[in-house]
């Protein structure tokens, strides 16, 4: 359901090379997540 939604949302099509996968989706949100927890906690 995200992916689809970003690319109902972007203006342009992905390029072949250029779509996202899932699990570097993940991987950045948990990242995101870690440093605002991280920033409030200090």
């Amino acid at each position: 359901l995200g992916l689809r939604t970003i690319e109902a949302c972007r203006p342009l099509p992905w390029c072949a090379d250029e779509k996202p996968k899932l699990g570097d989706l993940r991987k950045r949100l948990i990242g995101q997540l870690a440093g605002y927890l991280s920033q409030g906690n200090g």
